[in-house]
């Protein structure tokens, strides 16, 4: 197979987490419990980014963009804390539920799963290429 005929790691993900049925894509739950802890670390990442540049800000006068944006941050910082509690709860009912074989997919949106996928594989691209390695 030549490279321009190669599928995409998106593609191959999506072949073998999930199933086409009844013109709808299902994706196993277990890939789907790894995707929503994937983005549970990565929100605790974001929320970790967002303090440090809200304590980095200068003080600053009210009512200027600096001020403004701290505000922003504070309020977005507040309510991404009190998800994490959340989503820790969720995390765990989902491995139960995982472990209970009660469920074995769930319908999603394949081209989101795909556009999201491609991040994924992009952001390892990104961090390689910016710590020298090869992409």
């Amino acid at each position: 197979m030549s490279p321009q005929n190669e599928e995409s790691p998106a593609t191959l993900f999506l072949r073998n987490a999930g199933v086409h049925s009844e013109g709808r894509y299902r994706l196993g739950l277990d890939h789907l419990a790894w995707l929503i802890d994937h983005c549970t670390r990565l929100g605790a990442l974001r929320l970790e980014l967002l303090r440090g540049l809200q304590i980095a800000l200068p003080k600053s006068d009210d009512g200027d963009s600096v001020a403004e944006l701290k505000e922003l941050l504070t309020n977005l910082i507040i309510m991404q804390a009190r998800l994490a509690d959340r989503e820790a709860s969720l995390h765990d009912a989902l491995r139960r539920l995982v472990d209970d074989s009660r469920l074995d997919a769930v319908v999603l949106d394949e081209e989101l799963l795909r556009k999201a996928i491609e991040q994924i594989v992009d952001a390892r691209a990104r961090v390689r290429s910016v710590s020298g390695g090869a992409a």
